[in-house]
């Protein structure tokens, strides 16, 4: 008889949701229901449909609420509420708590709170932790009925007890957030740890990395990869997030390159679990790169800008050549080489003087985010310039203005230093 009813039903289910590649399951209940629960221990959830439905026609109350739970959260194949719903019902109907549980599920997701609250206690009371965790929940939030968050907590901690990884959680979560209970994040970080690292519980990993500090990275780090491995979408963006951070810190080219990857991995997998905040990786990936580059330029400026201020501040000879007295006795050779001297020690002051220009006028662009190239041009002429904005500088007007008052003194000190040499040389000759 409860194989007919069984039966009954799942014929009904069939029918909503199909019938492919029902005729290859032959095995016995038993034998069809450990199968299925291996498949879905790995995930192979196409298959464990075809066999806890094999189980649950051969009359294995456990295969029919399994498949029922596969159709009502869409594993393996479609959502199928009306189906899941014909088979949690038949197999209530024949006594198994767990499908009854399964059945006030559905009545939950469709509002009909009363129904599901009579399910959901009635199968707590029976041991069955989803029964607990529903009945915490309604209680909780009060949904058709008072709010009592000293009762759900209680009711958590029972589920929790059953074994029920789902009502760990909740423990925890009413811990952090004192729901029943006086708070306490320390415990419930606690909590959450114990839940993901034995249950391998997911949400209870990322919970467990929120709780850390920001400045404990590398714990986030670690319990939002075990959340992320355990496909939970929000804790895979997040680590997204810090990579991303990561990389706008990094100082290396090995560095920038492993973290960007890394970044664009994590959003990507964010984005196939669902996470459509995630999804647009183009755009986040192009925003990373100019963000990167913008970073690049804004070091190196900052570095030329350091290393100028160090060469001007090492580097202080007097802005203007102070050119030496000068006397040259009729024949003395000793005049004469003195005069050679003299005069290469001023064209060396001119040249540095010069070059010291230049370096000023560098610095004046780097320290607005440009750069400038002084180059001079001819014996009469002090520079050509050649001029790089970056960053949106505009500075050309300072510096042209900085190049006329450096042409005028330099024109000043050259006709002086020319001056000073024709004067030498008459000197020397009338001394010859």
């Amino acid at each position: 008889m409860k194989t007919i009813m069984i039966s009954i039903a799942v014929a009904v289910a069939f029918t909503l949701f199909g019938t492919s590649a029902f005729a290859a399951q032959r095995a016995s209940g038993q034998a069809a229901y450990e199968i299925g629960t291996k498949q879905s221990t790995e995930r192979r959830y196409n298959e464990a449909r075809i066999s806890l439905r094999s189980a649950c026609v051969s009359g294995h109350l456990k295969g029919c609420a399994d498949y029922g739970e596969l159709l009502e959260k869409g594993r393996g194949g479609p959502v199928a509420l009306d189906a899941a719903m014909l088979v949690y019902t038949a197999a209530c109907n024949e006594g198994d708590p767990q499908s009854c549980a399964g059945k006030g599920g559905i009545y939950f997701k469709r509002k009909d709170y009363a129904n599901a609250m009579k399910l959901f206690t009635a199968t707590c009371d029976q041991g069955v932790a989803r029964g607990c965790n529903g009945a915490g929940y309604i209680y909780e939030k009060g949904m058709g009925s008072t709010v009592r968050p000293d009762l759900a907590h209680a009711i958590y901690v029972k589920s929790c007890g059953l074994g029920s990884s789902g009502g760990c959680h909740n423990v925890a979560v009413t811990t952090r957030d004192g729901t029943g209970r006086s708070a306490s994040k320390k415990t419930a970080l606690a909590l959450f740890k114990q839940n993901c690292e034995q249950r391998g519980y997911a949400n209870s990993c990322y919970a467990g990395g929120l709780l850390f500090a920001n400045t404990d990275e590398t714990n986030r780090m670690k319990y939002f990869k075990l959340a992320c491995d355990g496909r939970n979408k929000s804790a895979c963006h997040d680590r997204g997030v810090i990579y991303h951070e990561r990389l706008l810190r990094a100082t290396t080219s090995s560095e920038i390159a492993l973290n960007k990857l890394q970044a664009k991995r994590h959003y990507e997998r964010a984005c196939q679990l669902g996470r459509e905040k995630s999804c647009n990786i183009t755009i986040r990936t192009a925003r990373l790169e100019q963000q990167v580059k913008d970073r690049e330029l804004t070091e190196e400026w900052a570095v030329k800008s350091r290393v100028a201020k160090r060469e001007l501040n090492a580097y202080r000879p007097a802005r203007h050549c102070e050119f030496q007295e000068f006397q040259v006795y009729s024949g003395n050779r000793a005049s004469v080489d003195r005069a050679n001297k003299i005069i290469d020690s001023d064209k060396e002051c001119v040249r540095r003087w010069r070059r010291n220009e230049a370096r000023r006028l560098n610095a004046i662009m780097v320290k607005s985010g440009g750069s400038v190239t002084i180059r001079a041009r001819g014996a009469k002429s002090w520079a050509s310039l050649e001029y790089k904005s970056t960053n949106g500088c505009e500075c050309t007007a300072e510096l042209e203005a900085a190049i006329r008052r450096s042409g005028n003194e330099f024109n000043k000190l050259t006709a002086r230093f020319n001056r000073r040499v024709v004067k030498v040389n008459e000197i020397l000759r009338s001394g010859r």
